[in-house]
């Protein structure tokens, strides 16, 4: 499971160009020269989204500099004066691979504050589907045999006693589910720290809200209660 940030080419593009006419998995050259452009732009380098043809970025490969320029980004419309609740938190959430390979991407509207809910799909014991709050589409997960199965995403309403019918997606183990949710915690930390000290000094730190602590800012970013 990889702590993911979205960073979307409009967010970071200054000028205007023309973007590829297909989607990321029609044309995913075309579409990673145009999101390295754009993100170039604001000065982020030698990045590379993953899974391809996304703009999903692991946290780990973003650089101290490209941080720098994404949180500067992401408050840089926030009012001086703003409270913590008024920090938007990073575009983000979980990537998980699943038993085959395949990668589960977060959707829209998620972020990183959200992993309490692959914990509780981790601890799924309801043999009825169960909402895992992945952002837009969710997916659901229930226990069959001992195995948890993931569903396909969806935005039907979901319940453990009548919920719709809905494909499998992947059947994972519990104990390894169980890890990637602990690897990925540790991955989070890490990650928080690094944006407490991105806030220190620098471009970021002079974009923080004054009335707002380093803790706290570190904390909306994550999509954290502060």
């Amino acid at each position: 499971m990889t702590p993911v940030v979205e960073l979307s080419p409009s967010d970071y593009s200054t000028r205007e160009r023309p973007s590829p006419s297909g989607s990321g998995a029609e044309d995913p050259a075309g579409w990673l020269a145009y999101w390295s452009d754009c993100l170039a732009d604001s000065g982020i380098v030698d990045l590379t989204p993953w899974p391809g043809g996304t703009f999903w970025v692991p946290v780990h490969r973003l650089t101290d500099p490209a941080l720098a320029v994404v949180i500067r980004c992401l408050l840089e419309d926030v009012r001086e004066d703003a409270d913590p609740d008024e920090i938007p938190p990073l575009a983000g959430g979980f990537a998980l691979t699943g038993p085959d390979g395949e990668v589960f991407e977060p959707g829209c509207c998620s972020d990183l504050g959200g992993l309490e809910a692959w914990a509780g799909a981790a601890a799924c014991t309801d043999p009825g589907w169960t909402m895992v709050w992945t952002g837009h589409p969710w997916r659901a997960v229930r226990e069959r045999d001992g195995v948890l199965e993931l569903s396909e995403p969806t935005e039907e309403s979901i319940s453990a006693a009548d919920g719709p019918a809905l494909a499998v997606a992947a059947r994972i183990e519990r104990d390894a589910l169980v890890r990637a949710v602990a690897a990925a915690r540790s991955e989070c930390d890490r990650f928080a720290a690094r944006l407490a000290a991105a806030l220190t000094t620098g471009p970021a730190a002079t974009a923080r809200p004054s009335g707002v602590s380093i803790e706290q800012t570190a904390a909306a970013l994550l999509g954290l209660p502060g």
